[in-house]
């Protein structure tokens, strides 16, 4: 599977989401380390990282990009 742009993750899906995210103006990178820096147009900033051994942290980072408005 190619990934987004030299974000590194291991989450299927997730590439279809930053490709969707972009084309609505998302600024999407990687960050330190692992985790990778949403930033959605109005100035919200979303941190995830997906190396995470949370088992909540995938759920967690879907509520906050829908409290956004980002519809998945």
């Amino acid at each position: 599977m190619a990934k987004s742009k030299n974000i590194h993750h291991n989450y299927k899906g997730l590439d279809k989401i930053i490709k969707k995210a972009r084309k609505e103006g998302w600024v999407i990178s990687q960050g330190n380390r692992s985790h990778i820096r949403w930033l959605h147009p109005d100035g919200k900033t979303i941190l995830f990282s997906p190396s995470t051994a949370n088992k909540r942290s995938w759920a967690n980072f879907m509520a906050m990009l829908k409290k956004t408005g980002f519809e998945v």
